[in-house]
């Protein structure tokens, strides 16, 4: 029929309810599917035909299911939006052939697995969320993802070493590997003494058990408006030079460690939280 020639379906926000028709899966000129904001259910359908697709998004639905292996066909797509829904199974190994991606959002899911070991191919990538679903295993190879400026692993079931290549993602503004949940990523790991991130705004380590020091290098972090240190295993004083830290205006929270001396939080910081020895703060009282 004449949807064979379709570029473009944008059906965001209409209340539709029940299965996404597989015949969309199936329209070879395609170039955008926008579903987001829906009331979808039941599972992805198989891609087959969608070798022309470049935006695909299903953000905010109640998908269950994996996604398609078929999403490898997808060569030209340079956004995959799946937030927001229930999907389980692992991430298909063949996302890793997506070398157009630069968005990857499949955050607030169920998904489990692990992350595929061949994602540093994804070169393209500027955006990986993948926070509260149920991921194990370790960090793989991120090292020659030189474009990434947001990642996004909070609240899942990871373990293992923090690998140093990531301290040295220079593209990078938003760094969160936390947990805001009970029995999440159990890291392990110090933080480096060189930090390459120029562009910076967002360092979000907590709860995730890393020792050794705050080393005085993290001053280098000049744009850094939030750093979230609360509820590992931290050791000696805070450094002096957060004091001076001009752009550190958000937040700052280093509760909940070892930590020693008497910093004082600056009163240009927002949300700043050090120590929990008089447990007035809402924070302190849900530890």
């Amino acid at each position: 029929g004449l949807l064979t020639l379709l570029a473009s379906m944008n059906l965001h926000s209409c209340n539709f309810t029940g299965s996404i028709p597989a015949e969309m899966m199936t329209l070879p000129l395609l170039k955008l599917l926008y579903l987001y904001e829906n009331s979808f259910t039941g599972t992805i359908p198989e891609i087959v035909a969608l070798s022309n697709l470049e935006k695909l998004n299903l953000r905010k639905n109640k998908l269950t299911g994996p996604i398609p292996n078929g999403i490898g066909f997808c060569t030209l797509l340079d956004e995959l939006e799946a937030r927001e829904n229930q999907l389980t199974s692992s991430l298909p190994s063949e996302i890793t052939m997506l070398s157009n991606l630069k968005i990857l959002s499949a955050r607030e899911n169920q998904i489990t697995g692990t992350i595929p070991a061949d994602i540093g191919r994804m070169t393209a990538l500027e955006l990986l969320q993948l926070r509260q679903n149920q991921l194990t295993g370790t960090i793989p190879f991120l090292g020659s993802l030189t474009a990434l400026t947001d990642l996004n692993i909070r609240d899942n079931k990871m373990t293992g070493d923090i690998p140093n290549e990531i301290y040295s993602l220079t593209a990078l503004q938003s760094l969160n590997l936390g947990n805001d949940i009970a029995r999440g990523n159990a890291f392990r790991g110090t933080l480096p003494s060189d930090f390459s991130f120029p562009n910076l705004e967002g360092l979000l380590l907590h709860n995730i058990n890393i020792s050794g020091t705050i080393p005085p290098e993290i001053g280098d972090l000049t744009n850094l408006l939030a750093l979230w240190l609360q509820g590992n295993a931290l050791t000696g004083t805070v450094p002096p030079v957060i004091q001076d830290m001009e752009k550190l205006t958000k937040e700052l929270f280093l509760y909940n460690n070892n930590l020693t001396g008497n910093f004082v939080c600056p009163t240009r910081i927002e949300k700043c939280l050090v120590s929990c020895d008089n447990y007035l703060n809402d924070a302190c009282r849900a530890l």
